[in-house]
């Protein structure tokens, strides 16, 4: 019963903060003073008790009138703008501080009240100190501090919430305004590792090299007689030591991807990590001269495919805010009518798709996954699936067992047994190559082929 109980009291209580000016700690305060007022005080302490209930009362109309006084005023005559410093790395990013000032001209105001000034963030899990204004003389003020966002995306902030209080806490009046000039802080997912991934193309060459036609020679078929056009560093040097001749390696043949990629970036507001993967795969595909048609979860009928890199960036931070699982199965049908029209899907029988491993351990969006499959399948594209290892996905993994009773006793093994905890001299962690092998079964339940992002 008390589970039950234990949030309407919460929410009354908040509810109380917000829509009454006294707080909790002015309401024991009303209390003591209707107690000292209209109680049953002994005669010989009759004066002071009255005494004293006049003084807490006037106290607290002086909190009160003092607090609403001073919001006429600040909702007057006050104009705050909020600004942003800039960037270290030329741009803001996902879960790294960015500086914040507040500014505000303010006239003379009471004595003993304070006013803090916060923006209303589009999320109410972003927190950060409170620009707090305690002086009682006019003039301008700023005040800086640090914010974290916790995904990419583009944030706006249009409001402020101001609270108007006096020193004691004995009241608290809130109330909202809007801002000058709108803050927009544009974020973008932090980097992702350094790493190569395979890329899924319409065809492949052997690259600009052309090897020679003369036979192989030495003891490892791979050495030719040197020509001028090898260069300097095909050049074996403990042969030429040795015998006097200048010896050549072959030149190594690769496969170079040409033509065109496509790819679709399933990564919610929180699956930064999944956006800078598709987003790396992306720039390096355009970097090696491939054409690139790219879409993402929250694309929405009103999006287009990205293009080029300007606009596949563009795109993944303006779906941000539209990313639900929900609207996965009708954002790739759009993209597929979208490839039909640029005539992208005659030329290639992939595509890449970026996911998080924490979809394949849950039921439903792995029921999700199966269903964008067969989507894909019905229009000739076979999937591919580039999965970015999340550390979140390990508590779904089966955990050790806790340990046996064992004859000798100690404190330490009679505390783990008794509160059936692991061993504490074993690790609490998941092996990486468990998590990776857990990763890739789940995985080849989706058919086609898997590539693993980055290691754990």
């Amino acid at each position: 019963m008390t589970s039950v109980r234990h949030p309407n009291v919460l929410s009354f209580l908040h509810g109380l903060t917000v829509r009454n000016p006294i707080t909790i700690r002015g309401l024991g305060l009303v209390s003591v003073a209707a107690y000292f007022l209209g109680g049953p005080p002994s005669e010989a302490f009759d004066i002071v008790a009255r005494y004293l209930g006049l003084g807490v009362s006037l106290l607290l109309t002086y909190c009160i009138l003092g607090g609403l006084f001073s919001r006429a005023l600040f909702s007057r005559n006050a104009t705050v703008s909020l600004a942003s410093r800039p960037a270290s790395e030329g741009r803001f990013t996902s879960g790294r501080s960015i500086s914040l000032t507040a500014s505000t001209r303010l006239g003379a105001r009471l004595p003993f009240f304070r006013l803090r000034i916060a923006p209303v963030w589009p999320e109410a899990r972003v927190t950060h100190p409170i620009p707090e204004l305690s002086s009682a003389w006019g003039g301008v003020f700023s005040a800086s501090f640090p914010v974290i966002l916790p995904h990419r995306g583009e944030w706006s902030v249009t409001k402020l919430r101001v609270t108007c209080s006096d020193i004691l806490g004995l009241t608290s009046i809130r109330w909202e305004c809007p801002i000058e000039l709108p803050l927009r802080l544009t974020i973008y997912p932090p980097p992702s590792l350094e790493h190569e991934l395979p890329i899924v193309s319409t065809r492949r060459s052997s690259g600009e090299v052309t090897l020679s036609d003369s036979p192989a020679e030495g003891e490892l078929f791979d050495l030719k007689r040197y020509d001028p056009s090898d260069g300097i560093r095909r050049i074996v040097w403990k042969i030429f030591a040795r015998t006097g001749e200048l010896v050549a390696r072959h030149p190594e043949p690769y496969n170079q991807p040409e033509g065109k990629t496509i790819a679709f970036i399933i990564a919610e507001k929180d699956e930064d990590r999944v956006a800078a993967e598709g987003w790396r795969y992306l720039v390096r595909a355009v970097s090696l001269g491939m054409e690139v048609r790219c879409g993402c979860l929250g694309m929405r009928p009103a999006r287009h495919l990205g293009r080029n890199i300007p606009d596949i960036e563009r795109l993944i931070l303006d779906s941000t805010w539209d990313a639900i699982d929900q609207q996965l199965i009708p954002d790739l049908q759009h993209f597929v009518s979208e490839l039909i029209e640029d005539s992208s899907i005659g030329e290639t029988h992939q595509i890449a798709l970026f996911i998080s491993s924490r979809r394949l351990f849950d039921s439903s969006r792995s029921d999700l996954l199966t269903f964008s499959r067969e989507l894909l399948s019905s229009h000739g594209l076979e999937p591919v699936w580039y999965i970015t290892p999340e550390a979140s996905a390990s508590t779904n993994l089966p955990k050790p067992l806790p340990p046996r009773f064992e004859r000798t006793f100690s404190p330490r093994k009679l505390g783990a047994w008794w509160f059936m905890r692991p061993n504490p001299n074993a690790e609490d962690t998941i092996d990486a190559q468990e998590m990776l092998h857990a990763v890739r079964m789940r995985a080849s339940g989706l058919g086609g082929r898997v590539v693993i992002c980055s290691s754990l």
